[in-house]
């Protein structure tokens, strides 16, 4: 397995994708406490429930962002710049943009967003 640059990264969400400079992905799972009186191990036990994912990316800002929270559509996450590998994709919907404005830096929006259904994955 290669040790990739994030510099090459990319995000492709219509209203949302000018200037992003990073991102981040989470896909996890619930876990559903299956504990019961007869455990003989002495510690708890768990089953695996539903799985899910969601993230962030942030741009500078730019008024050719002009997605809002609740905008729905296809996400696409890039870690190369080129070609289809290393990308994970799906539906998603925007739950939150917060807008920065630092004194001594850039303006920048973070978006937040809740992955819909299970994400694709595309690797080399």
């Amino acid at each position: 397995m290669a040790i990739i640059s994030g510099r090459y990264g990319q995000v492709n969400f219509v209203g949302a994708e000018t200037y992003v400079r990073s991102w981040s992905f989470d896909w996890n799972a619930e876990n559903y406490d299956s504990t019961n009186f007869d455990e003989s191990s002495g510690g708890r036990s768990y089953v695996a429930g539903m799985p899910g994912w969601s993230g962030t990316f942030e741009t500078y800002f730019s008024t050719g962002n002009t997605a809002t929270p609740g905008t729905s559509g296809a996400i696409t996450l890039r870690t190369s710049a080129t070609g289809t590998v290393d990308l994970y994709h799906g539906g998603a919907i925007l739950m939150s943009m917060a807008i920065t404005a630092p004194v001594d830096g850039l303006v920048t929006q973070t978006y937040t967003f809740q992955g819909i259904g299970t994400p694709a994955q595309t690797t080399a």
